[in-house]
């Protein structure tokens, strides 16, 4: 799954703005146990939980402050493998 470019423009109080931009997100070999309930609906409550959860998130991310104190042009990449939640 890839999702489209991501702008954001985040201001930390009157003292500096954060320009960042993400692109090329893609998550891929997503999946979890079929064994599993994902949900249990309960008179009053529900129960949500997810087990052995895998997959892969990649994205391209660049960003710089205004004023230039701080900038970073990088990739994230987090591998999740046989979680249970």
């Amino acid at each position: 799954m890839n999702l489209n470019a991501t702008n954001i423009t985040l201001p930390v109080s009157d003292i500096i703005t954060l320009h960042a931009n993400v692109t090329g997100f893609n998550i891929s070999d997503l999946s979890l146990s079929k064994n599993f309930k994902l949900m249990q609906l309960m008179d009053d409550e529900f129960i949500f939980g997810l087990k052995n959860l895998t997959g892969s998130f990649l994205a391209n991310y660049e960003f710089v402050t205004d004023p230039p104190i701080l900038a970073d042009i990088g990739e994230l990449n987090v591998t999740i493998g046989n979680n249970t939640i």
